[in-house]
C-alpha cells in the first residue's frame, strides 16, 4: 500500500506548473498586446504614407490639368485667330475677285494698272500670296487687248 503523504508530495509539482501556465498565459497576453500595438503603428503608418502619395498624385493630377486647360485656352485662341485670318482673307480675296472681274470686263487696261497701284506694299504682300488672281486679270486684260486689237 501506498501512503498518501507520498502522494501528496507527487502533488506539489501540480500547483508551480499551474503557475508557469498562467506565467505563460501573461507572457502570451503581453506578446500580444504588444504584436497588436505594433501592428497598430504600422497600419497608421501605412495610412499616412497612402495619403502622402494621394496628395501628391491629386497635386501632379491638378497640375496636369491646369496646363491641359492651358494649351487649350491657347488653341482654341489660335484657331479662333486664323479662322479670322481666313475668313478676312476669303472677304479680301472675293472682294478682290468681284474687283478685278468687273475692272477686266468693263474697264482698259490702264483701269487695271491703276488698280494694282493704289494698293499699299503691305496689301501687295498679302497679294504676292494671291499672285494667281493677279496674273489671272492681267491674262484677262491681255486677251483684252488682243480683242480691241483686231
Amino acid at each position: 500500500m501506498k501512503c498518501f503523504a507520498v502522494s501528496h508530495q507527487q502533488q506539489k509539482p501540480i500547483p508551480s506548473r499551474i503557475s508557469k501556465f498562467h506565467d505563460a498565459v501573461r507572457q502570451v497576453e503581453i506578446t500580444k498586446k504588444t504584436f497588436s500595438e505594433s501592428l497598430n503603428e504600422l497600419e497608421h503608418k501605412v495610412q499616412h504614407r497612402a495619403n502622402e502619395i494621394k496628395r501628391h498624385v491629386d497635386d501632379h493630377a491638378t497640375k496636369l490639368i491646369q496646363e491641359l486647360n492651358e494649351i487649350k485656352t491657347s488653341s482654341v485662341k489660335e484657331a479662333k485667330t486664323r479662322i479670322e485670318s481666313f475668313e478676312l482673307a476669303l472677304t479680301a480675296l472675293e472682294s478682290f475677285l468681284a474687283y478685278s472681274s468687273e475692272i477686266a470686263s468693263k474697264g482698259s487696261p490702264c483701269d487695271i494698272t491703276g488698280m494694282l497701284m493704289t494698293y499699299t506694299s503691305e496689301q501687295m504682300n498679302f497679294w504676292k500670296l494671291t499672285s494667281f488672281l493677279v496674273s489671272t486679270v492681267l491674262q484677262m486684260s491681255s486677251l483684252s487687248l488682243r480683242i480691241s486689237s483686231m
